[in-house]
């Protein structure tokens, strides 16, 4: 039995959080790990939501055994608490149920019983080492804070036969039924803000993973033409957000298009919705490229103009082509209708003008 005096000292230490260290511990949903451990137990129809303790050691060698203490909320004055299991070796879980007085549930999470079969480690590399599942309906949320009494340890045993005891710090977060039960579960929804003065900030949930699979990330300038500017391996989100997250240190003035596509170890591929984001400049910019050119030039504009006017002439001053774009970062101007020659090429808007020279060659 639990008694006041201890559950007291409990709830007195419900904020801490330890920083600074390389070896983590924190709860992900059942569902976005995928490594064999411990059956996903989720069952939405049921109201039944899992999630795994996710450990990063910060040594390698052979985890003997974990002891951990968590403080769950109660729902309604009583315990939601359905499963606490551990997924890699025998399990001395338990739980001490606190509702009626304090509203909370200590949780035991712990095993011992590790070998070289069912626990070798890796420095940086995650693992998962237990299981809680919780009878949370929609739109409820259950705080799983850490129990400093009790204490977060896991005992290594490392490769040069030294034994070595971590102090994991611990990530805490709000388990949400409807961050895992949501008919959407599966689609990638990309969102892109600022970050800094020319930064886009990219964040996208996981995507029902399956284990071996890889995000693609892409970017365009205009809409309609991506190229791939990074990947990330399948487990990488954000274990505060639950998401993915990047920052794209390269974007332009003007409008940037993003989108995201997954391909999961079975070669099934889901592609994100484009995301765009715009960032506003007072210079006028022009950059003509390739010069010389043969078919076509690309102009590159930084304005915020609504609209930018191209006049290109010859070397005798007479208008050869004009063409008005809607604003955008790059516009590409076919070319294979003129001889070749010297040319200029003025780009306009209400408040501002620039001419550049360019050469056109016959291949």
């Amino acid at each position: 039995m639990l008694s006041n005096k201890s559950v007291f000292s409990f709830l007195s230490l419900l904020f801490f959080l330890g920083a600074g260290f390389s070896q983590t511990m924190t709860w992900v949903p059942s569902d976005y790990s995928t490594d064999g451990v411990c059956e996903n137990l989720t069952d939405c129809r049921r109201n039944i939501v899992c999630y795994k303790l996710r450990y990063i050691p910060n040594e390698s060698g052979v985890l003997t055994s974990y002891t951990t203490g968590f403080l769950a909320d109660c729902q309604n004055r009583r315990t939601i608490v359905v499963r606490n299991e551990s997924c890699v070796m025998n399990d001395n879980s338990m739980e001490v149920v606190g509702c009626e007085n304090f509203d909370k549930i200590l949780l035991h999470a712990s095993g011992n019983t590790g070998n070289p079969e069912n626990a070798t480690v890796e420095a940086g590399v995650a693992v998962y080492l237990h299981q809680v599942c919780f009878e949370l309906t929609s739109g409820d949320q259950v705080v799983i804070q850490e129990d400093e009494v009790t204490d977060l340890t896991t005992s290594l045993d490392l490769p040069s036969g030294r034994g070595l005891t971590e102090f994991p710090a611990y990530i805490p977060f709000a388990l949400r039924n409807d961050r895992i039960c949501t008919p959407d579960r599966g689609k990638l929804k990309l969102i892109a803000s600022h970050h800094d003065q020319r930064e886009s900030f990219l964040q996208w949930p996981p995507s029902m993973e399956t284990g071996a699979g890889q995000y693609t990330i892409e970017r365009s300038f205009d809409g309609e033409r991506f190229e791939p500017i990074a990947t990330m391996e399948e487990h990488q989100f954000n274990p505060r957000s639950l998401r993915y997250e990047l920052i794209d240190p390269k974007a332009q003035f003007g409008y940037n298009f993003y989108r995201v596509s997954y391909r999961n170890g079975q070669g099934e591929t889901v592609t994100s919705n484009t995301a765009s984001i715009h960032f506003h400049t007072d210079e006028f910019k022009v950059n003509v490229s390739p010069n010389p050119a043969t078919d076509f030039i690309q102009v590159r504009v930084a304005s915020t103009a609504a609209e930018i006017n191209f006049t290109i002439m010859d070397e005798l001053g007479k208008v050869i082509h004009q063409v008005s774009n809607p604003r955008q970062l790059v516009h590409e101007l076919d070319l294979k209708n003129l001889p070749a020659g010297v040319y200029f090429l003025t780009t306009a808007t209400k408040q501002h003008t620039a001419t550049k020279r360019f050469v056109l060659i016959t291949q």
